[in-house]
């Protein structure tokens, strides 16, 4: 009786692959399946802003629920790169590593890679609190658990002047 959301992902003979978007305790091989006909969709506005959401775009905060916004389909639609604006300003990550040698233009998107246990967390909480942009959105993927609680609490901390946006996706999901 419970609706698991999941997405189709490969077919393999005449098996269709499913990934699902939730726990999915209760469910087994032979199960029903309905296609819905729809694509994940998340609601983007300014009220994400200093929230802690799940990888569905769900709030996990506690702050209660969002109001309004725009709907967006996370299949997103192709964009030629060619149409892209060149990236021409540099940004300040108040990190001197990064500022001084590994410069990140306005517009880039970064990702920072490596094993568990050699401060990836730390350093994603260091350019949160110190870069100067108007939004802030960090993306951990994979992170423990407690290691989103470090970010928040013991990197970003209450003296953080722009919240960012926290889109948590951690290791049991």
């Amino acid at each position: 009786g419970k609706l698991v959301p999941a997405e189709v992902v490969g077919f393999k003979n005449d098996h269709i692959l499913l990934m699902p978007e939730e726990v999915m305790s209760g469910i087994s091989a032979g199960n029903f399946v309905r296609n819905t006909g729809r694509q994940l969709t998340l609601r983007i506005g300014s009220f994400l802003r200093g929230r802690i959401i799940n990888a569905l775009g769900q709030p996990i905060d506690g702050l209660g629920p969002f109001e309004g916004g725009d709907s967006y389909c996370v299949g997103g639609g192709y964009i030629n790169p060619l149409s892209r604006p060149l990236i021409r300003e540099k940004m300040e990550f108040g990190v001197k590593p990064i500022d001084g040698m590994l410069t990140v233009g306005k517009g880039q998107r970064i990702g920072i890679f490596a094993g568990s246990g050699v401060g990836t967390s730390t350093l994603m909480g260091m350019i949160a609190k110190n870069v100067t942009a108007d939004i802030h959105v960090l993306a951990p993927v994979g992170e423990r658990g407690r290691e989103v609680l470090d970010i928040v609490h013991k990197d970003l901390g209450e003296e953080a002047m722009h919240p960012p946006t926290l889109w948590v996706a951690t290791s049991d999901h």
